[in-house]
């Protein structure tokens, strides 16, 4: 099946993860529509000889852009169309596209809950396409039961199918137990930094820990500056990295890898990535997390969100580490055998079963 995935940006983030998969392992054809710019992920999927757009969509040529997307999926004889978000943008074009090509499917990638994309004046207009549009969708992916459910009240719960992230298990794996252990506890995090993603309650929990650790902050966003100025004057033991490539080597140096998002997480790629490496993950219980995370069993959960509950339960987990080394082994082994499910050859597959059936 030749199937066109419209989608914002190709740099780094779940989304565009995802794509790198898809145009790896799965044997449909598919071309990558990026409107709103490249990057590392749209840049991977060219040097994988994919066919790979990189637009530049600007407010003025609208119109333009969409001919030109028109005589894309016209010209590769484009059969769906997956959209990956829920850009009013992209609903626009791919409305279009399906009165304008024949017997063309559409499909949506919900990647985030309702709640998080309905907020606000956007997600008003959101709200208010989605509702229009989706009498033209074929189905809609979800990636975990916890987007799929807050989606149901929009849109036919039994019409949306779950298939949950991936992570490439050629790439990230637990290579040998992890019996040695450091005198001093490195905590890693990996993702955005963006208010939702919760990095300021982690920085305000370490200094309530009885003891001192290191941590690692991979990644960059909005709220990097003030987070930096923040760590400065607690004068806590905090390295900003900003953005990486070698993820792999970064989670190599973590004793616990934690994921403090606030919001409702739909999925947590990051998660299963040092799940996988055998790194237990410390995470609020908010959106999808517990769908991926058994407490103290592969990884840590915690209830409340706020600073003092989340220095608790890494408390927990830095108590374990010194004083029952083999519980700790066998949660870190845990970790890496629970997140075989999420294998990124077994998610394309699904994925692409999925399409060609609706």
């Amino acid at each position: 099946m030749r199937v066109l995935h419209l989608v914002s940006k190709g740099g780094i983030g779940g989304v565009e993860c995802l794509c790198t998969y898809i145009a790896k392992y799965s044997d449909d054809e598919n071309i990558f529509y990026f409107l709103w710019g490249g990057g590392e992920n749209a840049e991977k999927i060219i040097k994988l000889g994919k066919t790979v757009y990189v637009r530049n969509l600007h407010k003025s040529k609208r119109k333009e852009e969409y001919r030109f997307l028109k005589e894309v999926c016209i010209a590769r004889q484009v059969e769906c169309v997956v959209i990956h978000g829920l850009s009013p943008m992209m609903f626009i074009f791919s409305m279009n596209l399906k009165k304008q090509i024949n017997n063309l499917k559409l499909f949506d990638y919900l990647h985030s809950n309702s709640e998080d994309c309905f907020g606000g004046l956007k997600g008003i207009i959101r709200k208010a396409i989605f509702y229009k549009i989706q009498p033209s969708f074929n189905g809609c992916i979800a990636i975990s039961k916890s987007v799929a459910e807050s989606f149901a009240k929009y849109y036919d719960r039994n019409k949306i199918h779950v298939i949950y992230n991936a992570v490439d298990l050629g790439k990230f794996h637990l290579e040998k137990p992890r019996t040695e252990r450091k005198k001093n506890i490195t905590l890693v995090y990996i993702g955005r930094l963006e208010p939702y993603k919760g990095v300021d309650v982690l920085i305000k929990a370490i200094t309530k820990l009885s003891e001192p650790v290191k941590l690692i902050i991979v990644g960059d966003g909005s709220s990097r500056k003030r987070l930096e100025k923040m760590a400065e004057k607690l004068k806590i033991n905090i390295c900003f990295m900003g953005t990486q490539t070698n993820v792999q080597e970064w989670l190599k140096q973590a004793d616990i890898f934690v994921h403090p998002a606030v919001w409702q997480e739909g999925f947590g790629i990051t998660l299963i990535e040092s799940m996988a490496m055998g790194v237990p993950c410390i995470a609020f219980c908010r959106g999808a997390i517990p769908e991926i995370i058994s407490d103290e069993k592969n990884g840590f959960l915690v209830e409340n969100v706020t600073p003092n509950a989340l220095a608790k339960k890494i408390m927990l987990c830095m108590n374990i580490i010194k004083t029952s080394p083999e519980k700790w082994n066998e949660i870190c082994a845990s970790a890496s055998i629970s997140v075989k499910k999420y294998d990124a050859k077994k998610y394309v597959k699904e994925l692409s079963k999925y399409i060609s059936s609706n």
